[in-house]
């Protein structure tokens, strides 16, 4: 095995007057994150505003920086009365506060300057001069499901989705009859906004993602709910025996967010169970960790409804039992991956994503690994039309959101597949910059 030199980057955090900033955080974030990588590398700043990241592999990074005056602290809000209808966002006076800052100065992360890092380096005079965002406040109700007054104490939190580096959550304890809430200070962004509360020896809670922008978001309300068991069974042709390390997924509709409902795997019968899955909306999917095999899902019902279409809600009512119906002789994909020198790419990641109106189905979704030669097959696709990606590294792409995606959507290979049938598609991979 061959060991490589590690780098550094070193320099300093200033405000706009040109004064140090100390205790600023700083991160050194790869321009593609990679899961199960080294990720950011992270830096404080000292007393005279100087950091120094280190142990930072070979590779392309920008520089990020946030700054807290003081440590975050879950406050108490005291019980407000609730402004006049028509009248959201008269007279509030959003405070201005420090921004997620990219090097050397800038707020949008495509105009940072990108920093290339060679095994050994060590790099100097990487200054950043933190800039100012406005921060606006975020208002909203909570009430509970069925009508029960909420009588307790809130838990709210805004936190920004994805694990976006360097926002900060903001955290309020609110105990207030009408279930009001306000939080303040939050600079824009996509953030998960959670609301947990304990009602007669059970932990409510409710989660909505919503963008935040220039001005106050207002008239946000949210229903809190118990957690739910959802049961199911997957039902498979006649005479085929349960897939080993075949297990079922529940994961959250919104595009934005990442956060999961429960996993379960189905015993030799088909039977499953998913406990205390939080109040939301959810995609059922699929997922496979042994070898795979021709069988493909063909119909996802939730009770009556067509839930592989519309996903499964939990909250308030019962949810229907889910009831996963799998065929055999499902298509096979097998994909060719050569780099930008006609090369075959061995441990490319291919993706299969289904084309509009089946894009949100995550139950149709199927990936590979290519092996020495750069090849490999995806086993089991439903019928029907699809785009195949292939990335040189492993990347967290969610294709539900198309403005994510728009870039990438031209380096991807249609691809359309009928039952039992079998095809070859050659791929390049989707460039690191897009």
């Amino acid at each position: 095995m061959k060991l490589i030199r590690t780098g550094a980057i070193s320099g300093r955090v200033l405000d706009n007057d040109g004064e140090p900033v100390t205790g600023a955080s700083v991160q050194v974030v790869p321009i593609n994150q990679k899961k199960g990588g080294s990720g950011s590398q992270f830096a404080a700043t000292n007393d005279r505003g100087e950091y120094r990241a280190f142990n930072i592999p070979p590779d392309k990074y920008r520089i990020a920086v946030s700054y807290e005056p003081r440590f975050p602290q879950v406050k108490m809000q005291r019980p407000k009365t609730s402004p006049p209808a028509g009248a959201a966002g008269i007279g509030s006076s959003p405070d201005e506060t420090w921004a997620l800052t990219y090097y050397p100065a800038v707020l949008d992360p495509k105009q940072a300057q990108t920093i290339d890092v060679e095994a050994g380096a060590d790099l100097q005079g990487f200054d950043v001069q933190l800039l100012h965002a406005r921060g606006v406040t975020v208002r909203g109700s909570v009430s509970v499901a069925g009508g029960a007054p909420i009588g307790a104490i809130m838990l709210v939190t805004v936190s920004p989705v994805r694990q976006t580096i360097g926002f900060r959550s903001h955290d309020s304890l609110i105990q207030d009859a009408s279930g009001a809430f306000e939080l303040t200070q939050v600079v824009p962004g996509t953030y998960a906004l959670d609301v947990r509360a304990p009602l007669n020896d059970k932990n409510l809670s409710a989660r909505r993602v919503i963008e935040v922008g220039d001005a106050d978001v207002d008239g946000i309300q949210l229903t809190l709910a118990p957690p739910q068991t959802i049961s199911g069974s997957v039902v498979l042709p006649e005479g085929r025996k349960m897939p080993a390390g075949l297990v079922t997924v529940l994961m959250s509709r919104e595009s934005r967010d990442n956060r999961g409902g429960g996993l379960s795997q189905p015993g030799s019968d088909g039977v499953f169970q998913m406990r205390d899955v939080p109040p939301g909306d959810y995609d059922v999917a699929l997922g496979n960790t042994g070898p795979g095999d021709d069988l493909y899902v063909s119909a996802i019902q939730a009770g009556d409804d067509d839930a592989l279409a519309g996903g499964v809600h939990v909250g308030g009512q019962a949810a229907g039992t889910l009831r996963i119906v799998l065929k055999g002789n499902g298509g096979t994909v097998q994909a060719s991956v050569k780099d930008s020198k006609a090369k075959a790419l061995p441990d490319a990641y291919v993706k299969l994503v289904p084309d509009p109106p089946r894009r949100g189905q995550m139950a149709l979704y199927a990936d590979c690994k290519t092996d020495a030669s750069g090849t490999c097959s995806v086993l089991g696709v439903a019928p029907g039309s699809y785009r195949a990606f292939a990335f040189a590294e492993e990347r967290q792409v969610d294709f539900r959101d198309a403005a994510a995606t728009a870039e990438i959507e031209d380096s991807g290979k249609a691809v359309s597949i009928a039952e039992g049938e079998r095809q070859g598609v050659e791929l390049s991979p989707v460039p690191e910059d897009k």
